[in-house]
């Protein structure tokens, strides 16, 4: 799972604890423009080519900081000029634990301030230091959320450049076991669409009666008893594949004994449409070229004889021409058809999903799309 990384805009303003930077109103309006200008520009970029989304926002070669400089990632033989030797990348910290970092470089430029910053709420940049090599200190707060998190280096050379270190993430996880677990919304699941899917949201509670959210630690699993009515992704994503009953399963990890477990029953209602088939695989297509696959919609409901459908939308690399719309409302068992395209713009994996929801159910279903793009 991805760790929580600083946005740039974030790092900018931290510089100004580190550094004592000097950062008047005129320099934050320029950098809060700057900012928008760049998603200005990336939205208006997105119509000539497909956008690819990143956890970290706005990731640019280099960020402006509050008074006006800019961040460096330069580098040396390939080695960044600042480089964090330890803790390694994923160590597993404990809330109220001390980390010591230490940041190195490979040149021999002199600095006047180098600090470490983590994406833990509550956590300071660390007091500067300003030779290198050099190890600092920052603690997690007792009551940090479990979760994965990043270190950055960030300094400043005796030249007036601004550097930043590559990240590395670390882990936090409480170290004793919780006594419970529970789902935020439901102690059970009820689904009504194929492919509707629900983000489980586990909560483990603890002996010193906090309750801590769980999507961001390692030591949470999840199955499914019968992945042919529910499957959960490793996110604890539930999705209904038909109709029946199944239960997931939630375990947490306990090194020292028994996995603590949580059984959600899960009950996949009578879909009100049915497609054949349940998922279109295109297998390998040559980018630039096309192929086609077609799936037939059915209303599968129990008394519905006007049922209409509302929308048919495909996403990634994926377009439909349909005669749902134009045939609704579909009288019970009738049947109409999707057609669609795979054009692969670039080589390798291309998932996308068919979304076609209706008036009989709340729910929109969800068909699976899935092709290889060949150079």
């Amino acid at each position: 799972m991805a760790a929580r990384r600083f946005p740039r805009e974030l790092l900018a303003y931290s510089l100004i604890a580190v550094f004592g930077a000097s950062a008047s109103a005129q320099s934050l309006g320029d950098l809060a423009r700057e900012q928008r200008e760049k998603k200005t520009s990336a939205a208006h970029s997105d119509a000539a080519k497909e956008k690819v989304f990143s956890n970290v926002d706005n990731p640019q070669p280099q960020a402006t900081t509050p008074n006006g400089q800019r961040t460096r990632h330069a580098t040396v033989g390939g080695q960044s000029l600042l480089q964090i030797d330890s803790p390694a990348d994923g160590t597993i910290f404990s809330p109220g634990q001390t980390i010591k970092v230490r940041v190195t470089s490979p040149t021999d430029r002199t600095w006047a301030f180098v600090a470490v910053l983590a994406t833990i709420s509550d956590v300071p940049p660390s007091e500067p230091a300003h030779a290198l090599p050099a190890e600092f200190s920052l603690t997690i707060p007792s009551k940090a959320e479990i979760g994965r998190y990043t270190l950055t280096a960030m300094g400043r050379t005796t030249a007036g450049q601004l550097e930043e270190s590559d990240p590395i993430d670390i882990v936090v996880e409480r170290p004793d076991m919780p006594v419970s677990l529970s789902e935020l919304n439901s102690p059970s699941l009820i689904m009504e669409a194929q492919g509707q899917t629900y983000p489980l949201l586990i909560l483990a509670h603890f002996a010193d009666g906090s309750v801590m959210d769980t999507r961001e630690s390692g030591k949470i699993t999840f199955h499914s008893t019968d992945t042919k009515i529910v499957t959960v992704d490793e996110t604890g994503t539930a999705r209904a594949v038909a109709t029946g009953t199944a239960a997931i399963i939630v375990s947490y990890r306990n090194p020292n004994g028994p996995d603590l477990r949580l059984t959600i029953p899960v009950t996949v209602l009578r879909f009100q449409l049915t497609f054949a088939p349940r998922s279109l695989d295109f297998g390998e297509v040559p980018v630039g070229s096309s192929a086609n696959l077609s799936v037939t919609v059915t209303n599968n409901s129990v008394s519905d004889s006007l049922l209409m459908i509302k929308a048919v939308e495909a996403t990634g690399p994926y377009s439909e021409t349909n005669n749902c719309i134009s045939s609704s409302p579909l009288a019970l068992d009738a049947t109409c058809e999707v057609t669609v395209t795979f054009t692969p713009a670039a080589p390798g994996q291309s998932p996308g999903t068919l979304s076609i929801p209706n008036s009989s159910s709340g729910a929109t279903s969800v068909i699976l799309l899935s092709g290889i793009g060949l150079k």
